[in-house]
């Protein structure tokens, strides 16, 4: 877990350019946006790297309060078929949890776009079938929210999947090191 924490130091670090500047008020509560009465928002991102992808999930309550975070490997090297399995695993993860109101981020537009209007297909063919899937599990919520979200506001999903694939690990990850600027 030492090593969870030097490499969330060392991305703040490169993320600002006098890492004194990397206090809490820039990545200030103000910001976040809180999901609905008794949702809880889920951030998913994929980082592909040399034929391998991996996703970054993290889930957080009203309160802001991470949930979980888990890194999840993906079988596919095309970034639209990783973004899509993420969201995919993301709910899968809401569902294991039973957590019945979701709030889906991501950072790929296409892919949103794509699982909530089906008709519009503007994503790479070879995520098709998973967003079917994805839209067929939406149904299976109380209530289920997908939305895109630009990726610095993503950072602490991108960071795990970055991670992770960096690391070649994956796997629910303990809460425990992750300083606070990262919540």
């Amino acid at each position: 877990m030492d090593r969870l924490k030097t490499r969330f130091e060392e991305t703040r670090n490169v993320a600002f350019k006098n890492p004194l500047e990397a206090s809490a008020s820039s990545l200030s509560r103000s910001e976040w946006r809180k999901p609905p009465s008794q949702c809880i928002r889920i951030n998913t991102v994929a980082a592909v790297k040399g034929g391998t992808s991996m996703v970054g999930i993290v889930a957080r309550d009203q309160q802001m309060e991470i949930q979980k975070i888990k890194a999840v490997k993906c079988c596919s090297n095309i970034p639209e078929v990783a973004e899509a399995f993420g969201i995919l695993q993301g709910m899968k993860l809401a569902k294991e949890e039973g957590w019945n109101k979701i709030w889906c981020e991501s950072d790929a537009r296409n892919i949103v776009t794509s699982i909530n209007n089906p008709d519009a297909q503007i994503s790479h063919w070879a995520a098709a079938g998973i967003i079917s899937d994805i839209v067929q599990l939406k149904s299976e919520f109380q209530e289920a929210h997908l939305m895109w979200i630009p990726r610095e506001k993503n950072f602490l999903a991108h960071f795990v999947s970055n991670w992770a694939v960096k690391n070649g690990m994956c796997g629910v990850l303990s809460l425990s090191p992750v300083p606070f600027p990262f919540l």
